[in-house]
């Protein structure tokens, strides 16, 4: 009888020829990947898209490589239009870096940044690199100004029956910016740019009064108005005369009884000094630095008065009933 042939085990001489086959296929082709990706250039990219919108003014630009690359590199490669101070440093190793506004980028503006053909570490090229974007804006009020165009801030008095200016940063949509002046609606007479808006104190009463903007307004592209304003102000009256500068000061005399009525020139006084004359009647001694168009009446000086202009190094002069005196 035969006998029966016997298994071999294990894999054999031909096993382990097949292994060693595919592993040195393996090894090829990952190392032809390797030569291959070594001749790629390197690649950049950056954190902002072309054509992007509403990036903020205060944020950073950043660039990620493929490879290493030099700091000092890409800072000479960088550039952006319009020309904008900024700092250029490390985010993670050799491979991505920030650049940061030494201040915040101009609202609603297009910049360009550009990186120029450069190498890496390695030698491997870097391809130049171009993006344009626009800034974002926020809407805000600006300057609220008086008639004269002064610039008005908390704690200013404002002439009664006044106009006052309100300035944005942006065209507005007229229809959604509400303001009040004290307890009333003002109504808003807009510029043919919708950039400033102007509204009348006519009509309300001397005193403290607040002007508000309410939130919520928006520009004409949509962007809101973040926080509201507000001006703490006064409506004042104030006297407004003509006046003529003096070298001296003069200090005219001028009745306070029921007959002197009406007085002229006293709002345009320096100062004012209220004395007994006789029989319980008082008497004026208005001090002027600068004289208005006309003072009266005029009457005599008193003794009191010398006094006062020998103080004051001033010229007294005084005057028979009903005397006016002209400059």
């Amino acid at each position: 009888m035969r006998r029966p042939l016997r298994r071999r085990g294990g894999f054999g001489r031909r096993g382990w020829l097949a292994i060693g086959m595919i592993v040195l296929v393996i090894l090829v082709g990952v190392g032809a990947f390797l030569a291959y990706e070594n001749t790629l250039p390197t690649t950049l990219t950056a954190n902002v898209k072309t054509g992007q919108k509403d990036v903020p003014t205060d944020g950073s630009f950043l660039l990620t490589f493929s490879r290493s690359v030099n700091i000092e590199v890409v800072r000479a490669a960088f550039s952006i239009t319009p020309a904008t101070d900024g700092t250029i440093s490390s985010v993670s190793g050799q491979t991505q870096y920030s650049w940061t506004p030494n201040k915040p980028l101009v609202e609603l503006t297009n910049y360009t940044v550009s990186m120029k053909p450069i190498y890496d570490v390695g030698h491997h090229r870097v391809g130049a690199g171009q993006w344009s974007f626009t800034t974002i804006i926020i809407p805000r009020i600006t300057a609220i100004t008086a008639a004269d165009g002064s610039p008005l801030k908390d704690g200013n008095e404002v002439e009664a029956g006044a106009t006052m200016k309100l300035t944005f940063n942006d065209a507005m949509e007229p229809v959604t910016i509400k303001a009040s002046v004290g307890t009333q609606i003002a109504s808003l007479t807009w510029a043919a740019d919708s950039k400033s808006a102007t509204f009348s104190l006519a009509g309300l009463p001397s005193g403290p009064v607040t002007v508000q903007v309410a939130p919520g307004g928006r520009d004409q592209t949509g962007h809101l108005v973040p926080a509201g304003f507000t001006l703490k102000t006064g409506i004042y009256w104030h006297n407004h005369q003509h006046t003529v500068a003096l070298r001296y000061p003069a200090l005219i005399q001028i009745p306070n009884d029921e007959f002197a009525r009406d007085q002229n020139g006293l709002q345009a006084a320096d100062v004012i000094f209220e004395y007994l004359a006789e029989g319980g009647i008082t008497r004026l001694t208005a001090i002027y630095q600068n004289a208005p168009d006309l003072i009266g009446p005029m009457r005599s000086a008193r003794f009191i008065s010398l006094k006062i202009g020998r103080h004051y190094k001033g010229l007294s002069t005084g005057a028979t009933p009903d005397t006016h005196r002209t400059t």
